[in-house]
């Protein structure tokens, strides 16, 4: 259950197999459905190099539960709920074309 008048970040939950390509490089996520259009976002799926982050923040971290978690996107409830139901619609656009080995466990909405 998601509460109303309450901000949320929504992390993708993954892990990459050994033959992972693609996922070295920065990653665009594209929110396609807020109302008012915005630049994408810059994750990454693996830990850059100090000299490549620059001012990114949206870097991976590895749970206790052995998966991994980047940051995606940020929303509030305000306005984003119809007939109780919460429509995420997240394109990721890798610079280096497809994402092989990028095994997706799901997405986890947490109060931010």
């Amino acid at each position: 259950m998601l509460s109303h008048d309450t901000e949320y970040i929504c992390f993708l939950v993954y892990k990459l197999s050994k033959e992972s390509q693609g996922t070295h490089c920065p990653v665009k996520v594209r929110d396609l459905l807020h109302r008012k259009p915005k630049e994408p976002e810059i994750i990454y799926l693996t830990t850059p190099k100090p000299w490549n982050l620059h001012d990114i923040t949206r870097v991976p971290k590895e749970r206790e539960d052995g998966w991994m978690e980047v940051h995606v996107s940020k929303f509030n409830l305000n306005y984003e709920v119809e007939d109780n139901c919460l429509q995420v619609k997240l394109k990721f656009i890798s610079f280096e074309g497809t994402m092989p080995g990028l095994i997706v466990n799901g997405l986890e909405f947490r109060p931010a």
